[in-house]
């Protein structure tokens, strides 16, 4: 639910803190250290402190572990799927292209990120048929459909040259973003028009072909 120290010792270590003087006392204690000059009052801080350390020498040990000895078995799967993420962002596509392909449907929502960052990656690797496959799958089961139908539309429109399936899943991928109700945000009126210039694009293509 959140990076801070307390909630990953408790969900990724499984470790959690008793007595322990919370973080935000530490100026207020020590400023009555200097006045009282007695060391009871940052007795806590110092345990405090101590505990941080040691809990980031065991999350530390517990990520090399992660990268160092993959095992699928015991990942978790927001694990697994960040660990493929990092992996590409490495370089390292063909390792990083396994661990996509080995993501289970436990976690469905999950998995389907997993596709699509697959598709993305598959795509960058030259794989364009098995790219669109991927993004297929996810517009043919309503999700990710304006990520899906963009790289549709480009695969189809680039290195199929079929403008009109090109302009089809750029009409989908348009209707999309009414759909969810996301134009609001900034980025996404940026997407509206961009996807605005390409079906213009592509239905000129679409008529020069007939």
């Amino acid at each position: 639910p959140s990076c801070k120290l307390s909630v990953v010792e408790k969900e990724i270590l499984f470790y959690e803190r008793q007595e322990d003087t919370p973080g935000y006392l530490a100026p207020m204690l020590y400023f009555d250290f200097l006045q009282e000059q007695d060391p009871a009052y940052v007795e806590g801080v110092l345990k405090h402190n101590e505990w941080d350390v040691l809990s980031l020498i065991t999350l530390y040990a517990h990520l090399s572990a992660l990268i160092l000895e993959i095992d699928e078995r015991t990942l978790h799967p927001r694990e697994h799927f960040e660990l493929a993420r990092w992996y590409e962002l490495l370089g390292e596509l063909e390792l990083s292209k396994r661990l996509y392909e080995q993501m289970s449907a436990q976690d469905l929502n999950l998995y389907r990120e997993s596709q699509l960052a697959r598709g993305r990656l598959e795509k960058k690797l030259g794989n364009y048929q098995q790219a669109i496959f991927l993004f297929t799958e996810l517009v043919e089961q309503d999700v990710f459909v304006l990520e899906a139908g963009v790289e549709l539309a480009k695969l189809f429109e680039h290195k199929e040259k079929d403008p009109e399936k090109a302009l089809a899943y750029a009409k989908q991928a348009y209707q999309s973003l009414g759909n969810t109700g996301r134009l609001l945000r900034q980025m996404d009126q940026r997407e509206k028009k961009e996807l605005e210039k390409r079906m213009e694009r592509l239905q000129r293509k679409s008529l020069a072909n007939n």
